[in-house]
């Protein structure tokens, strides 16, 4: 008999995370995926995630501030998103532009401040690419 996928098979252990798919279980840190996303704002839950506790004090802000920092979509990046196919899926729009902006400074290991910068700059790669292929002109950084 085989055994199709990873069905009982641990791909990888953390501690940031569990997951028990016949439960319908997903825990970050302690705390449930649900509730995370009830009760806590996008930034609270990846500090969390990254630092392993919720941000005290001023951390939030500066927090906020380095997120807004790393945005700016790089030019090479708005070069390779004017010239991919509009029927090209979204996964492989985030794949390409992803690997593109695998300079050196995103060699190994990662780090924190590379999670930060690709985690503030998808959502502006994906908007400038729902905007392109819509006719639509990019919009000012916000």
């Amino acid at each position: 008999m085989v055994t199709k996928g990873l069905k009982g098979i641990p791909a990888a252990e953390t501690s940031i995370c569990f997951i028990d798919g016949e439960k319908g279980t997903l825990i970050y840190r302690g705390y449930e995926a649900s509730k995370l996303a009830l009760s806590h704002s996008f930034e609270e839950t990846a500090y969390l995630l990254w630092n392993g506790k919720f941000p005290e004090g001023a951390e939030l802000g500066s927090f906020k501030k380095e997120l807004a920092a790393g945005r700016e979509l790089p030019e090479y990046v708005k070069g390779i998103l004017d010239h991919l196919p509009e029927n090209m899926g979204i996964m492989e729009v985030i794949r390409t532009c992803t690997s593109a902006m695998g300079t050196k400074e995103y060699g190994w290991k990662p780090s924190l401040a590379q999670a930060i910068r690709l985690t503030a700059v998808m959502p502006v790669l994906i908007a400038y690419r729902y905007r392109k292929i819509r006719g639509f002109a990019p919009t000012r950084r916000l």
